[in-house]
């Protein structure tokens, strides 16, 4: 049913008038309210729902928060541990490369012994009387003119070092204090140079005393001369060892010098010493005999150039040992082309006597090649009883063995 819209006129003073404005309908009234007061109920869910979630969100962020915080303080303490300890990728590469530049440092020969502990350094690594390069070695502008003893750890290798001997060395010395300490004061070389300098006193003596020995008197001219040669060379010898062992702590130059008229003196003893084991040996054939001299002499002077010529050759130590092994070794082939020759009996009778020589050199050899017995008690033998003293005393030995076995073969046959 449709009923009149009325319309209050508040300017006239009738009466109610109906105002027919649009159709009644009380349906979609009641309608638009429940439409209204659903959205009003739906926006006010709305927006309980978002303070909800709001506080959901700030709750979520604090613990976020709250969780964060110790996570970063981990990562800053693994950031930090990570930079103060490396990885083991890390340590393995530093490894490597600290093992990479230790070997450069052995082939270089650098003298970097005083800043290296004596636990990180073995000397039994280094070779004996190892030579470096002149540039990797500088020396001081002034000389010690103090004795002072110094440790393989703060001597240069330019000027030497033994393997296993720790203590006793003496570096950078004057001349003059070289000199006055080499058997006044104790030190690893001072045996070296007694014994030495005694064994060049020995075949200076040796030198002048042979004249007026009988058999020299009987004896030819090319007898005379072989019979000469050996106090000559050892002299030549002892000497050149003296002197090296002596002056070895001035410099490098003086060294490297003195290592070379050591080396030569070595060879030329080699030379003298057998050449009237060979004279007498070979005296039934003189073809052999003037061949194996003249092929022994010529090995000698080979020798003595490739050591004078080539600055390479004294780098290497085992080469330059081997070769004057081999060297001496050699002079046996002329003693064992000998009993061809003599009789039996004769042959027997000669042979122990260059035999004897080269067992005294042999046992000195083994004694300077194994190192002992300092091998086995690094810092007890430094200044006594280390292997080189030994080697000096076998060539001591060796000398007057040779001498007394020379003037014996001159006494038995003395109209060869």
């Amino acid at each position: 049913m449709n009923k009149p819209k009325f319309s209050i006129n508040s300017d006239s003073d009738s009466e109610w008038e109906p105002l027919v404005t649009t159709p009644w309908n009380g349906d979609i009234l009641v309608e638009e309210k429940v439409k209204s007061d659903t959205q009003n109920t739906d926006q006010a869910q709305q927006s309980g729902s978002n303070r909800k979630k709001g506080k959901n969100k700030n709750n979520k962020k604090k613990k976020t928060q709250k969780i964060a915080q110790p996570k970063q303080i981990k990562k800053q303490k693994q950031t930090q541990f990570s930079q103060s300890v490396p990885s083991r990728l890390e340590k393995k590469n530093s490894n490597q490369n600290n093992k990479k530049k230790a070997q450069s440092q052995k082939n270089l020969q650098q003298d970097n012994f005083q800043q290296k502990k004596p636990k990180d350094f073995d000397p039994s690594q280094l070779s004996e009387n190892e030579t470096a390069p002149e540039d990797l070695s500088p020396e001081p502008e002034v000389k010690a003119t103090k004795f002072s003893l110094h440790t393989i750890y703060t001597t240069p290798l330019s000027l030497g070092t033994y393997r296993y001997l720790i203590k006793g060395y003496r570096a950078y010395f004057t001349k003059k204090l070289c000199i006055t300490t080499a058997i006044l004061r104790w030190h690893n070389e001072t045996i070296n140079v007694f014994s030495h300098l005694l064994a060049s006193l020995v075949a200076l003596v040796m030198f002048f005393l042979i004249p007026f020995l009988p058999t020299y008197k009987e004896a030819r001219l090319f007898a005379k001369i072989c019979l000469s040669a050996f106090p000559v060379g050892a002299f030549h010898s002892y000497f050149a060892s003296t002197l090296f062992h002596t002056l070895k702590c001035h410099s490098f130059q003086t060294r490297s010098k003195l290592l070379k008229l050591d080396l030569t003196g070595i060879i030329v003893n080699a030379m003298g010493s057998l050449m009237t084991f060979y004279y007498y040996g070979l005296k039934d054939d003189n073809f052999f005999r003037f061949f194996h001299l003249l092929f022994y002499f010529c090995c000698a002077v080979l020798l003595m150039y490739l050591y004078y010529g080539s600055k390479k050759l004294l780098k290497f130590v085992r080469i330059r040992v081997w070769i004057l092994i081999f060297y001496c070794a050699y002079g046996i082939v002329p003693l064992i082309h000998s009993c061809f020759l003599l009789p039996r009996d004769e042959w027997f009778d000669f042979i122990w006597k260059p035999m004897g020589m080269y067992s005294f050199f042999g046992v000195g050899t083994i004694f300077y090649l194994s190192k002992i017995p300092e091998r086995f008690a690094m810092g007890r033998f430094d200044i006594v009883g280390a292997s080189h003293q030994f080697w000096h005393l076998f060539c001591l030995l060796a000398e007057i063995w040779t001498f007394y076995t020379h003037q014996m073969l001159a006494k038995q046959y003395p109209n060869v």
